[in-house]
C-alpha cells in the first residue's frame, strides 16, 4: 500500500505571511491539527501544528525561566521564544525542516518516518507542490478497512491449517515444526513445545487473526530450557527428577 491510496487529497494550505489567527480557524474549520504551508511556487516551504501553538502570551502560556536558566540559555534563545509566543505571522512559527513523502512511497516506509521525526503527519508532494497528506488517522482507517476486508474472506479448515503454517514459516520467532496445528469446523488446535513463553501469546494471535478461525485451544507446553522445568497450559509445572549417581 502506498501513500496515494490512502491520502487525504482536499487538503488546506496556508502562506507563510498569513496571520495565526487566520490558520487556527483554518484548523477548527478542518478539524485538521498541523496546516502544510506553501510559497509563491506552490511548494512546501513548512508546516503549522497545534504544537506551535501552545506557548503564546495570549493565554499565557509562554515559557517562563528562573533566574540561572534566563542566563545560561542566553538572549538569543530568550528572543527566539519572544518571537514564538507573541509574533502573528505564519512564518515565524512554522516547522521549516518538513519531512514529506511521494506518492509512490510505501506505507511502511512513511510510518517509519513518522516514528523518526516523531510526527503525526506527512505532506505528499509531487515536484514540491502538496498534492496531500498522510496522517496518522489515515492510516487508522487504512487498518480498519483490511481488517473489514479480512474478515470477508471465505476458508476451510484445509486453508485455515495452512494459512496458520505459512505464517508460522514467515514469521522468524517460531521454528517450522516446532507446532502440531489441527482445525477442526474452524476451531484451532496448537499442540508443541515452547522454549520462551511469549511465543504462547503469538501463537495464539496469529491462529486467532486468520479468517474462519472460531477459537483456539492452547495445548502447548512450556520447557524452560535450563532447569528443564516445563508449564502446561493449564498452568501445570512439573520440575524434571533429580538426577541420583550411586
Amino acid at each position: 500500500m502506498q501513500a496515494k491510496d490512502i491520502m487525504t487529497t482536499d487538503v488546506a494550505t496556508v502562506g507563510p505571511k498569513q496571520k495565526i489567527a487566520e490558520v487556527i480557524k483554518c484548523m477548527a474549520e478542518r478539524h485538521a491539527s498541523g496546516i502544510p504551508v506553501v510559497g509563491a511556487d506552490h511548494k512546501v516551504c513548512g508546516i503549522v501544528t497545534e504544537g506551535d501553538l501552545l506557548r503564546r502570551a495570549e493565554i499565557g502560556t509562554q515559557a517562563r525561566h528562573s533566574n540561572l536558566m534566563t542566563f545560561l540559555l542566553g538572549s538569543g534563545r530568550l528572543a527566539d521564544e519572544y518571537v514564538q509566543s507573541h509574533t502573528r505571522a505564519v512564518e515565524d512559527i512554522m516547522t521549516m525542516d518538513v519531512a514529506t513523502v511521494e506518492p509512490d512511497s510505501e506505507l511502511g516506509d512513511i510510518v517509519a518516518l513518522m516514528e523518526r521525526r516523531h510526527v503525526k503527519r506527512l505532506p505528499v508532494v509531487q515536484d514540491g507542490v502538496c498534492i496531500g497528506i498522510v496522517s496518522r488517522a489515515d492510516i487508522v482507517r487504512a487498518v480498519g478497512r483490511a481488517l473489514e476486508a479480512a474478515q470477508l474472506e471465505p476458508t476451510d479448515d484445509a486453508a485455515i491449517r495452512q494459512r496458520i503454517l505459512d505464517e508460522i514459516s514467515r514469521c522468524g520467532w517460531c521454528r517450522e515444526g516446532q507446532i502440531e496445528v489441527r482445525v477442526m469446523d474452524g476451531v484451532v488446535e496448537l499442540e508443541g513445545v515452547l522454549f520462551e513463553e511469549r511465543q504462547r501469546g503469538a501463537l495464539l494471535v496469529l491462529a486467532g487473526n486468520v479468517p474462519g478461525v472460531k477459537s483456539c485451544v492452547d495445548l502447548m507446553t512450556w520447557v524452560e530450557p535450563h532447569t528443564g522445568m516445563s508449564v502446561r497450559p493449564n498452568g501445570d509445572v512439573q520440575t524434571p527428577p533429580t538426577n541420583v549417581f550411586l
